[in-house]
């Protein structure tokens, strides 16, 4: 599945960590490092399946920078 860049930034995802996941049918199956991936220069995320099913993109969030801290 194909993804743009400003779709990544939206979502405030760690584009490395992406990856696919299918429905199936009561929970979210997410692909592991051996089945799947993300291609971050080529944009998209991969999957190798046998099987037809709902699929998703799902990621981990960048945390957000820490306030730096104010002196007294």
């Amino acid at each position: 599945m194909f993804y743009t860049d400003a779709e990544v930034s939206a979502a405030n995802f760690d584009e490395s960590a992406m990856r696919l996941s299918r429905w199936n049918g009561s929970t979210w199956i997410q692909f592991d490092a051996q089945n799947g991936g993300v291609d971050i220069a080529n944009n998209f995320v991969f999957a190798n399946t046998s099987s037809f099913s709902i699929w998703g993109i799902f990621g981990t969030t960048v945390p957000a920078p820490s306030p730096a801290p104010s002196g007294g």
